[in-house]
């Protein structure tokens, strides 16, 4: 559901920066993917470390299937990538930046993070990780940026 959520939540945020019309059906789709493709490196990890997942569960352990992108160095090469692209596309620029951009900072701000990996693996919480407090926090966000897009898409 947390994927879901960065997708929902992040796309529109990009979108409406970008200034996008309900009507460029591409760069929707493009800001949606930009939202989500971060979460990939998960697969990895938790292929790479099932013996891990098996015995301790997925629960609470999944901030250890990222890779040092999904931290703060991930805002360093998504800007980066941001300003090569301005140079040709500031719009696709900030279609492709901004819904990376507010899935590490969702992550960095509502999860457990790890944020000057590989260099140092202190591990940070800022708001408490109560599972049924996470899951409130994610169907807010889920439901409220799903009307949004519905009112952005039907207006």
């Amino acid at each position: 559901m947390v994927t879901l959520t960065h997708i929902i939540s992040a796309s529109y945020i990009g979108a409406r920066a970008a200034g996008v019309s309900p009507t460029e059906t591409n760069y929707i789709i493009l800001t949606f993917l930009s939202a989500g493709i971060l979460d990939i490196d998960h697969v990895y990890y938790l292929i790479k470390n099932r013996a891990f997942y098996k015995s301790k569960g997925y629960k609470g352990n999944l901030h250890n299937a990222r890779s040092f992108l999904h931290e703060l160095p991930g805002f360093l090469v998504t800007g980066i990538i941001m300003l090569m692209i301005s140079l040709f596309n500031y719009k696709l620029a900030l279609l492709m930046g901004i819904p990376m951009m507010i899935h590490l900072a969702q992550d960095l701000l509502a999860g457990v993070s790890i944020p000057f990996s590989p260099v140092d693996k202190t591990q940070i919480t800022l708001i408490p990780q109560k599972t049924s407090y996470r899951i409130a926090l994610d169907v807010v966000f889920l439901v409220t940026f799903s009307i949004l897009w519905i009112k952005f898409l039907y207006a």
